[in-house]
């Protein structure tokens, strides 16, 4: 299907994308600043400890497009969870979901204590 060097350069596209994204502030969170750390792109190609299927990596990271306008949509929908972690204390995951082309995307968020809001994942529901 795809040899590595093609895989290797739609990787780095997507990754210089990615990074581009920097730092967005999102309307739904009181102009809060969302971090794209590379957590988050390394959660795109992994899962736990497993990579990805090259397929899967290729869908999530075609999604990153979207990113701006759901994060700067006050329209999008959000929920909010909040976890107890032994290692890292509280936990809260943020859901934002904006339906875009007739496709509902689904990012999520996650914040250690009072710290920073990052960028873990995105995926179509």
């Amino acid at each position: 299907m795809f040899n590595n060097s093609v895989r290797e350069q739609f990787i780095a596209e997507a990754f210089s994308y990615y990074k581009n994204l920097g730092k967005m502030r999102c309307a739904v969170l009181e102009n809060e600043p969302i971090i794209f750390g590379d957590s988050g792109f390394t959660h795109l190609m992994r899962k736990g400890r497993k990579t990805r299927p090259f397929s899967e990596m290729r869908r999530r990271m075609n999604l990153l497009r979207h990113v701006p306008s759901i994060i700067g949509s006050d329209k999008t929908i959000h929920t909010k969870t909040i976890s107890n972690n032994s290692t890292y204390g509280t936990i809260t995951y943020f859901s934002l979901i904006n339906s875009i082309d007739n496709i509902k995307i689904k990012l999520i968020l996650r914040q250690y204590g009072t710290g920073n809001i990052h960028f873990l994942s995105i995926m179509t529901i």
